[in-house]
């Protein structure tokens, strides 16, 4: 890719291939998957529940959750919708004292 001009000046090479005139707008959310909410746990117990400040929109089925536990296996052991069918909170089954990371990924266009 290039400039159009040697003095900075001038369209550039993304002339058109930015901004909701391409399409981008629309057709991403729409078809890639993306992180939502994402946190850090301490399983001061044997399992813990994440909740969510607002519930996501939408089932939990809409949504998938990946967790990592440092040197030890840890695992999602349930998911709550509220009454409204929207995902408020999940729960990890793991080793006592550990620290879990875990993100939730938007799945089924939601």
């Amino acid at each position: 890719m290039g400039a159009t001009s040697v003095t900075g000046v001038g369209l550039g090479a993304a002339w058109g291939n930015k901004g909701p005139g391409n399409g981008r707008d629309q057709f991403v959310p729409l078809l890639t998957p993306h992180v939502v909410a994402s946190g850090r746990f301490h399983m001061a117990a044997g399992t813990g529940v994440v909740t969510f400040p607002a519930p996501l929109t939408g089932d939990h089925t809409n949504y998938a959750v990946v967790i990592t536990a440092v040197g030890h296996t840890s695992y999602v052991s349930a998911t709550t919708d509220d009454s409204d069918s929207n995902f408020a909170s999940f729960t990890i089954t793991g080793t006592s004292g550990d620290y879990v990371s875990w993100i939730v990924v938007s799945v089924n266009n939601a």
